[in-house]
């Protein structure tokens, strides 16, 4: 390869989309603002794609999307589409995908601004490996809760090294991994035809499960990125609404148990 050649590959590379965020968006047009500014204010957004994806709102989410689709076009694009509850969301957004990782973003949450840069040169220094988890914070009512990958504090990884995935999974020690804490190698999903269901809410918890079986190498990241907000009330986390839900939880359980079993 010529110099010249060289010098255009490196720097096609350093501003290629190393991640992609899905934002899967039903009725958030008052929270939907907050949560692309947590992204589009990065100091590195030449490597940041975001997806917005509206899954058939009835309020004014949409014009809030395509608004900054218009002031962002080199970052955001929008899918309009019926509704289809979350997992529709994912897998319309997944095909398109074109950064080397992807992970969720719920419209009703944000990022941590300050330290989105840091989290997109850790993925660019760590490319290559399957499944990157990192820290992230629950925003309740009643305070903010600091949520790591280790349990019982029992920390036995060190943070931006790659590890096998495989020794990881079966040591014991890793808490029950959340969609707040976790981002892929989209290739590794395509390659896997990852789906999730349709038609019922709490399919995050599919995007922590189906990938493990396909995921070779994990690194973890020391940067406690997503902000989990717990305040909103009527969120599917909600006690009471999580109530009403028990026939989506068990047709939920019921499909993971049958993608186990296979």
């Amino acid at each position: 390869m010529l110099l010249t050649d060289c010098r255009s590959a490196m720097k096609t590379d350093s501003i290629m989309k190393r991640l992609t965020v899905i934002v899967p968006t039903y009725n958030m047009e008052t929270l939907l603002p907050q949560c692309l500014n947590s992204i589009l204010q990065s100091t590195l957004l030449a490597a940041v794609e975001v997806i917005v994806v509206n899954d058939g709102s009835t309020d004014g989410s949409l014009g809030v999307a395509r608004d900054y689709e218009r002031r962002y076009p080199d970052v955001v694009r929008v899918i309009d589409k019926p509704n289809g509850n979350y997992g529709s969301t994912v897998n319309a957004a997944l095909p398109i995908a074109t950064g080397e990782y992807v992970r969720l973003l719920d419209a009703d949450d944000c990022f941590n601004v300050a330290r989105l840069g840091e989290y997109i040169e850790f993925l660019q220094r760590m490319s290559g490996v399957d499944m990157v988890v990192s820290p992230f914070v629950e925003a309740g009512k009643y305070g903010e809760h600091y949520v790591d990958y280790d349990i019982y504090s029992r920390r036995k990884y060190e943070y931006g090294v790659e590890y096998d995935a495989d020794k990881v999974f079966g040591d014991g020690i890793i808490r029950f991994f959340m969609m707040h804490s976790v981002a892929y190698r989209t290739e590794l999903l395509r390659e896997m035809g990852y789906r999730q269901s349709e038609g019922i809410s709490y399919t995050d918890q599919e995007w922590v499960f189906y990938p493990l079986f396909r995921v070779r190498s994990i690194a973890f990241a020391d940067i406690p990125l997503y902000r989990f907000n717990l305040a909103r009330e009527g969120q599917t986390m909600d006690y009471e609404v999580q109530l009403r839900s028990i026939g989506q939880l068990v047709t939920l359980t019921e499909n993971m148990a049958t993608y186990f079993a296979k």
